[in-house]
């Protein structure tokens, strides 16, 4: 399965369509029929009922919509945070043990200054 697919039949779904799904995702109406005709065959059964220009989810196609959706989420989830460790906006910092003590984090009383 890839992301290529599921993302394509997310947009048709969301779209209601072919063509307006091709338009979201930049590709033709063509390269869309494609990849979700692709995912049928992967999962076996037809996921949409295709209504001239209108398409409707299957039942099959109604189990396989939320969880392509997760499946899509998790994808962009995982990016940016492998993005954020990258840029280093987030990460562990480890700090050397051989630091000298700061005046400020000692006690008024035990101050050796």
């Amino acid at each position: 399965m890839e992301f290529r697919t599921l993302r394509a039949f997310v947009q048709v779904v969301r779209q209601g369509g072919f063509s307006p799904a091709a338009k979201v995702v930049f590709a033709t109406q063509s390269t869309v029929s494609k990849a979700v005709k692709q995912l049928e065959e992967e999962i076996g059964v037809p996921l949409l009922d295709r209504l001239g220009h209108r398409s409707r989810l299957t039942a099959a196609g109604e189990v396989m919509y939320p969880r392509a959706l997760r499946i899509l989420a998790e994808r962009d989830d995982l990016l940016t945070e492998v993005g954020e460790l990258r840029g280093l906006k987030r990460g562990t910092l480890k700090l050397g043990r051989s630091l000298p003590p700061i005046a400020g984090a000692m006690p008024a009383s035990t101050s050796a200054w």
